[in-house]
């Protein structure tokens, strides 16, 4: 039986004084029993992501589409039931055909 999840959120901005409203719903199919994730990339998009040092402190870039393609695999990541040490590579831009960029993994527990 397929898993679904959907998160809903409501962000409030206030710009100016004046009060934004935004709705955020995400809709996806949990893969976390199969031990796979998957995200979405679309070449008309131009998602970025980058991943630098900046001393000795990681620094990751990204575009409004790489940040919102980001925190849905983060969503993901959180809200499915991956077991500990799963992980997941990242390419820069999203883009399998550039080299790796990222690395997220989860750790269970304390």
């Amino acid at each position: 039986m397929e898993k679904m999840s959907k998160l809903e959120m409501i962000i409030l901005q206030s710009k100016g004084g004046k009060k934004m409203e935004k709705i955020f719903t995400y809709s996806f199919k949990d893969e976390s029993e199969q031990g796979a994730i998957t995200f979405e990339y679309n070449d008309k998009v131009d998602e970025k992501l980058s991943v630098s040092m900046l001393n000795t402190t990681p620094m990751i870039t990204v575009n409004q589409s790489g940040a919102l393609a980001l925190a849905k695999l983060f969503l993901k990541m959180a809200l499915g039931e991956y077991k500990d040490g799963f992980h997941t590579h990242v390419s820069q831009d999203f883009d399998a055909d550039k080299s790796e960029a990222l690395i997220i993994g989860v750790a269970k527990g304390k």
